[in-house]
């Protein structure tokens, strides 16, 4: 029988309820979580950056305050498996999971997007590919899903255009698609043969503007009532804050992929509202900075109790978390430090919460 210590113990770290919390039980049903989804966001925010593998035990225990129960983790992870998104090692009775390399190169992709600095100024230049007839019907519609998660237009039956020059990317896709040899690209500082005039019909007619101011707003207002929800919280028990700041980084990073990889990657020069575009911008990065500390030392408890999965042999190191953003994180960082925001600690690991 557990003596009293273990039972007071126990007591103290019980579970994080997210169904008791308010804000936490808001964001999950407007949000429609689904699980798979939701796994694949978690895997690019949390995973990658500690190590890129985690065992399957671990990755269950992190989707609970999702209600995404060890059934439904079990069902979505062999079936990105079978999507060679994910590769499966097994040490005895026991599995952990980490992402092939073609899905690493992906995940990357879609990080420079979820993860962007300050808007720069646009260079006017934009980026052209045109598919050529080599390509297989498998091979085109590869491409066009995985470029438009970059930000490209299809405005063509042949032809591909972003305005956000993202060379490296382009490349690595092409290669890992296998269709580089397939594909022409250029830069050109003007479309050729397209207008002013024309080139403004043709941005609204290739990219769903209106959807995507809708969808800017929709995200302020779910997530600037959570901000207003923040500020207003009481501090909690350290693990529990963890975990709910866990849960909440979480949502928000799935709710901004879900604009940003769905939507064209404007500069704010041609952006039909580009004040609207900077206001939620800014929310996101806010939002994460005060959230990012304390959900990472969750992240790092829950792996550490049942040992680090051992990273793929061919891993590729990510970028280090303080310079996502292009490196705003770690400044903004330094600067709630220096303002004297109120520190919390978890395990050793050190966060910083809103004063």
């Amino acid at each position: 029988m557990a003596d009293s210590a273990d039972i007071a113990t126990s007591r103290a770290h019980a579970p994080y309820d997210s169904s008791a919390d308010p804000l936490v039980a808001r964001l999950l049903s407007e949000m429609e979580i689904r699980g798979k989804s939701m796994i694949v966001t978690v895997f690019g925010d949390a995973i990658v950056p500690h190590g890129g593998a985690i065992w399957l035990s671990d990755l269950i225990r992190l989707m609970e305050p999702f209600g995404v129960g060890e059934r439904v983790v079990r069902t979505a992870v062999y079936r990105l498996s079978q999507d060679a998104y994910f590769d499966t090692t097994k040490e005895g009775r026991r599995s952990f999971y980490s992402l092939t390399k073609p899905a690493r190169l992906t995940f990357d992709a879609a990080e420079r997007r979820i993860y962007a600095g300050d808007a720069v100024p646009w260079d006017e230049q934009w980026t052209v590919l045109i598919l050529t007839g080599g390509l297989s019907r498998r091979e085109r519609a590869a491409a066009v899903k995985q470029l438009g998660w970059q930000g490209f237009a299809q405005i063509g039956p042949n032809l591909l255009v972003n305005a956000v020059p993202a060379p490296e990317a382009v490349a690595q896709t092409l290669d890992s698609l296998g269709i580089a040899d397939k594909v022409v690209e250029w830069r050109a500082g003007a479309l050729p043969g397209v207008k002013p005039d024309a080139l403004h019909q043709m941005i609204r007619d290739a990219w769903p503007l209106d959807t995507l101011q809708a969808k800017y707003r929709n995200f302020l207002t779910l997530f600037g009532t959570a901000a207003a929800g923040l500020d207003a919280s009481e501090p909690q028990q350290p693990h529990r804050d963890a975990e709910r700041a866990f849960v909440l980084r979480s949502l928000l990073v799935h709710a901004w992929r879900r604009i940003v990889l769905n939507s064209p990657a404007l500069p704010l020069e041609i952006h039909p509202d580009p004040g609207l575009a900077a206001e939620a911008t800014e929310l996101y990065q806010d939002l994460y900075l005060n959230l990012a500390g304390a959900a990472d030392a969750h992240v790092a408890a829950v792996m550490a109790k049942g040992d680090y999965a051992p990273p793929p042999k061919d891993y590729l190191p990510a970028p280090a978390l303080d310079q996502r953003f292009g490196g705003l994180l770690e400044a903004r960082r330094e600067t709630r430090k220096s303002q004297r925001v109120r520190k919390g600690s978890l395990d050793g690991f050190e966060y910083w919460r809103p004063g």
